[in-house]
């Protein structure tokens, strides 16, 4: 696709620079505010081939190796923090090749993984119905949210919760 036609449909490209010069900034912030934590969790919401993930995944790995943290620590928090959803099938596919790539000697550990980018329209907000469910014979407030046909239901003091 040219990049005439790609910009045309909102995709564009962050060089590499402005994305290492980001990513370093914005784990500046968090370490300053996070003192006792190891490292954040990032989600890239349009992550087209995945430079942010990448970079992230080379970042984070350096912050985790230099706390002492074993190269299973490692792969486990990247695979469960660093994330990437784009609407695009084929940069998808190119991110996750890329997300494999980063991983580099990690992938020796020999683990079963799922690479952590997905398909979806992350600007699109799902229909939210708010309905009553029945648990152990009590009435309970939840969202029902359909995905794919599928009827997902979660209580509502949860949904608020969020999690910490």
């Amino acid at each position: 696709m040219r990049r005439s036609e790609r910009h045309r449909i909102g995709e564009y490209y962050t060089p590499e620079w402005l994305v290492q010069l980001t990513l370093k900034e914005a784990l500046n912030i968090w370490f300053k505010r996070n003192k006792d934590k190891d490292a954040p969790r990032i989600l890239d919401p349009a992550c087209g081939s995945g430079t942010f993930l990448c970079n992230a995944i080379h970042m984070i790995r350096d912050i985790l190796e230099r706390k002492s943290k074993s190269p299973a620590e490692i792969l486990d928090f990247i695979l469960n923090n660093i994330v990437g959803i784009d609407i695009n099938p084929l940069t998808v596919i190119i991110a996750r090749a890329n997300y494999l790539i980063a991983l580099g000697q990690l992938l020796k550990l020999g683990k079963r993984i799922v690479i952590p980018v997905y398909i979806s329209d992350s600007i699109k907000l799902p229909e939210i119905e708010t309905i009553y469910s029945y648990t152990a014979n009590e009435k309970v407030q939840v969202y029902q949210i359909t995905v794919n046909k599928f009827k997902i239901q979660i209580p509502t003091e949860i949904a608020k919760k969020g999690t910490n």
